[in-house]
């Protein structure tokens, strides 16, 4: 297994990026299929929208359930209110669950 060093490089603005081509080849010797670099970064970048979305929800939190059968949280209609109104912007995001 690599090191965050050797697959991650300073980008643009001195942001670090990954290094996708890298990851992808090591990805495909462990599954032993062929796969598309394009596929993997848009799989992450989909999974950090999630979980910046789950950071928001659950962040400094109490009284929040999670319902195992239907993969979702169990909270009350003012408290989805209450998150809503501290940023709009994610409405679009949980309406979509």
């Amino acid at each position: 297994m690599e090191s965050n060093n050797d697959i991650m490089e300073e980008g643009k603005n001195g942001r670090v990026a990954f290094k996708w081509k890298d990851i992808n080849q090591d990805f495909e010797a462990i599954i032993k299929r062929n796969c598309k670099c394009n596929s993997l970064r848009n799989k992450y970048e989909f999974m950090k929208k999630d979980w910046r979305l789950w950071k928001f929800l659950k962040f400094n939190e109490t009284g929040v359930g999670w319902d195992a059968a239907t993969g979702k949280l169990s909270t009350s209609n003012e408290w989805w209110e209450r998150k809503l109104k501290e940023e709009p912007k994610q409405r679009s995001s949980v309406s979509e669950e």
